[in-house]
């Protein structure tokens, strides 16, 4: 549980104002088929936090344990100011389901909350359980995106919601940065 939960709420707070959800309800608007981009969106999160995981798992050897915990300040640093601009509205993705596959998959490699999941699992007992944590972060972020609609998921993910989490991720960035240079 030490990197599941983390990894969790790192993804819901990083992927508040991110464009995967945001997409999603886009693409589910579009079609018509709520199920077909919730699958979809379900099997790009799982792969990004499988490759983040798995990223995370193969580099943890190599970093002192101080630098394992630079990673996540800094993981989370960036992803907190990176939130701190508006992102582009995505475009609806063009094709049958394979370009809707390919258009979600590739978006989820380009989130913040990826890094984030990637440097938790680098620093955490289980990378296992970052992934799983940052994957199901992904995923309830994007079910409920698709739920709302792309206009109402844009009111609940506003510029509060957006300045509210990206402060967080900054101060804790901070935090855990300052901790792992030993400065606090």
């Amino acid at each position: 549980m030490d990197s599941l939960v983390p990894a969790f709420v790192a993804a819901l707070l990083a992927g508040l104002n991110d464009r995967p959800a945001w997409r999603a309800a886009i693409d589910a608007d579009a079609r018509g088929s709520l199920g077909l981009v919730v699958v979809a969106t379900v099997l790009a999160q799982a792969l990004v936090g499988a490759a983040a995981a798995l990223g995370g798992n193969l580099i943890a050897a190599s970093l002192a344990p101080n630098a394992r915990a630079l990673l996540l300040g800094f993981a989370l640093l960036c992803a907190g100011i990176g939130g701190l601009w508006p992102a582009k509205p995505p475009k609806p993705s063009a094709g049958g389901v394979a370009g809707l596959s390919v258009t979600i998959i590739a978006g989820c490699f380009s989130d913040r909350a990826a890094f984030v999941t990637f440097a938790l699992a680098a620093r955490g007992p289980s990378s296992v359980l970052a992934g799983i944590g940052g994957a199901a972060g992904g995923i309830v972020l994007a079910v409920v995106a698709v739920a709302l609609g792309a206009r109402a998921w844009r009111r609940v993910a506003g510029p509060g919601a957006a300045l509210a989490s990206n402060a967080v991720l900054i101060l804790v960035g901070t935090v855990a940065g300052l901790s792992a240079l030993r400065l606090i």
